[in-house]
């Protein structure tokens, strides 16, 4: 999985070197994974028990 994430990463790497034109496309980007990293953990977590 991880060889397959890595591998994912390319396109998205070679846009930032080459897309100079993308720049507000390149933050909205940062924007909207740095929210879905945010919640896969927030999911993956288990809940703490209440007292």
């Amino acid at each position: 999985m991880v060889v397959a994430g890595v591998v994912l990463l390319f396109p998205g790497l070679c846009f930032l070197a080459f897309g100079g034109q993308g720049a507000p496309f390149v933050l909205i980007g940062f924007v909207l994974i740095g929210i879905a990293i945010f919640l896969f953990i927030r999911a993956a977590t288990p809940p703490k028990p209440r007292q």
